[in-house]
């Protein structure tokens, strides 16, 4: 018989004396309380039964790399964000009771870039290789009428592909396109004046040309042949040629026969069939489990302890500007100066907290915002604190600002990086106003009072400012990585230029030091600590992962908390998801509380 953990014997005793306390303090919602309490004790003192089969549907994988806002869960209760879909996945690899993993994909529906991709298919090739368990992988279609290329890529690390007969492998070689507005900015009468350094830094050109200039072109396709390389790998993973990718796309059948799917089987065939075959029990004694309704009960790891080390672990993810970041359901993720700047003064000033791991999803934005948090990042090392960065997906430009603090810094082979660079100006609307009959008329109080206005152009005057305060930027970027990463102003300004690179050669070009992902990181700040392994670490995230019951203790305990009318939302809708028939809730704050308004008017943008 499983005994229930003395950890989960406290949290019951906890939430037993929360709900006495909150009947005793107000009777006339004594019921609710022994209500609620009965819901939250029945879920936490539940069991996991044996011979589970993971169920990993990436339609439910929110890819934002972690969250803590109670909202959150009750908004995405049925997902799970990427931090801990890995931590789960690696809690299952040592869980006698899980026999395999599931992967439903193919629906297109999920949106992530390509090193997600690639740290999950890691994580699921080394469950495979730790364990001897089966990985399969189920899609419906590998992209139905578009290209399935990423969808087939992350199932090339599953032990076994299966589609139905109405299938298709969609998968061809890779290209690259981009899209140019200014033929459409000239017929509306918009003004695009842009400036960049330097030539390979392209983000404005979409509103300044027509067509890719000649290092936009020179960029597109050394990545290209980058993306073919990695795609090539996926390919040898199922003992494939490459080159296989120049004959697609294929029907199920053709698939078959070209070796790039195991079998032809329905979702219920493969429930019924397959799964059992590979793990030599009978169909009815298997229980098949999605992976956020097993994380409550996958082996605990990186738990506070009497002998763990404290470790910090901060997410960046989104744009980046000034003010408060914007959560999931505000419209973000985005990285605000004043939140992330608070954030890490916090890792600061606490003792217990020995090291930082930063966590990097970002394309850039703000140049003052990213320079703001750049500093708090210095001031930690300097107190001696070592700061581990890893890239997700993107960690460019003001992204790549931030990563480049890292006493060790971590990309995945598909990472994005570098973008050292800046794009800076303005867009006039005058003729396009005058166009719909709006006329405007100004006057100046001096000879530079049309500088940011958007209805006039530069003068030359001014245009001599512009350039100067861009190059300003530029080089002050410059000097910044010179700096954090020992680097001469010759050898910076040859990866600068607003040049991007995977991985592998931003290894090469020094931008970063090491390749691998978050677990890799987690290795890494290990090692720097003097620790045997990564599980003596205690991760506490950054903010505090605040839970439904904190939140619940806190409002008995008449405790001061934050009573603004969205964090009250957050509160009731905590509550109300507990309760059946209260699912509509969710769905009824998402579309009616309105997200507080970050004003980010800023001109200069790394």
């Amino acid at each position: 018989m499983e005994l229930v953990s003395p950890e989960k014997l406290s949290k019951a005793y906890e939430v037993s004396k929360t709900a006495l306390t909150w009947a005793f303090n107000y009777p006339r919602t004594s019921a609710t309380a022994v209500f609620l309490a009965v819901r939250i004790l029945k879920k936490l003192l539940s069991r996991l039964p044996n011979n589970v089969f993971l169920e990993i549907s990436l339609d439910r994988v929110e890819f934002t790399e972690m969250h803590t806002d109670p909202m959150l869960k009750v908004l995405y209760k049925n997902k799970m964000c990427f931090i801990s879909l890995l931590n789960v996945l690696e809690a299952a690899g040592q869980d006698s009771r899980v026999k395999g993993i599931l992967v439903l994909t193919g629906s297109g529906r999920y949106c992530t870039g390509l090193a997600q991709v690639e740290e999950l298919r890691n994580a699921l090739k080394h469950y495979n290789k730790t364990t001897g368990k089966p990985v399969v992988c189920y899609a419906p279609t590998f992209g139905e009428a578009t290209v399935g290329l990423v969808d087939y890529w992350m199932a090339t690390a599953c032990t076994h592909i299966v589609m139905p007969n109405c299938g298709g492998v969609n998968i061809t070689s890779a290209c690259a396109s981009a899209t140019f507005l200014k033929g459409l900015l000239q017929k509306l009468g918009l003004s695009a004046n842009l400036t960049q350094r330097s030539e390979f830094k392209n983000a404005g050109n979409m509103f300044t040309e027509d067509k890719m200039t000649e290092a936009h072109k020179e960029q597109s396709l050394r990545l290209l042949k980058q993306v073919t390389e990695m795609l090539g790998e996926g390919m040898r993973d199922k003992n494939l040629d490459p080159s296989i990718l120049e004959k697609g796309p294929f029907t199920s059948g053709g698939a078959v026969s070209h070796g790039l799917i195991d079998r032809i089987m329905y979702y219920d065939d493969v429930m019924a069939e397959l799964i059992p075959e590979l793990t030599g029990l009978k169909a009815g004694q298997l229980n098949f489990r999605n992976i956020a309704s097993y994380s409550p009960f996958a082996p605990k790891q990186y738990q506070k302890g009497f002998r763990q080390t404290t470790v910090a672990v901060l997410t960046a993810q989104g744009g980046i500007h000034q003010g408060k970041s914007e959560t999931l359901y505000q419209g973000g993720p985005s990285i605000g100066s004043n939140t992330l700047c608070a954030q890490l003064r916090s890792i600061r000033e606490d003792t217990s907290i020995k090291g930082l791991v930063l966590r990097i999803d970002s394309r850039g934005g703000s140049y003052v915002a990213s320079d703001l948090i750049h500093h708090e990042l210095k001031k930690l090392r300097a107190k001696g604190i070592p700061i581990i960065v890893s890239m997700g997906n993107v960690a460019a430009s003001g992204g790549y600002y931030l990563g480049m603090m890292g006493q060790k810094v971590f990309a995945s082979k598909a990472s994005l990086t570098g973008s050292i660079g800046v794009v800076n100006g303005k867009v006039v609307f005058r003729e396009m106003l005058e166009k719909m009959g709006v006329t405007v008329d100004s006057i100046k109080g001096g000879k530079n009072s049309y500088y940011f206005s958007t209805v006039h152009d530069f003068d030359e005057e001014d245009k001599k400012v512009f350039e100067a305060q861009t190059d300003y930027i530029y080089n002050d970027f410059k000097n910044n990585v010179g700096k954090a990463i020992n680097m001469s102003d010759e050898e910076v300004e040859s990866v600068a230029k607003g040049q991007v690179f995977f991985g592998d050669e931003a290894l090469e070009k020094r931008l970063v030091t090491d390749i691998g992902g978050y677990r890799d990181a987690l290795d890494a700040m290990a090692a720097e600590l003097g620790l045997a392994s990564r599980h003596k670490m205690y991760l506490t995230p950054f903010p505090a992962n605040i839970g439904v019951g904190m939140l619940l203790k806190k409002a008995v305990n008449r405790e001061d908390i934050d009573r603004s009318p969205l964090s009250m939302v957050t509160l009731h809708a905590c509550l109300l998801s507990l309760i059946p028939g209260t699912s509509f809730f969710s769905s009824f704050v998402k579309n009616t509380v309105e997200p507080e308004l970050v004003a980010h008017n800023v001109p200069s943008f790394l």
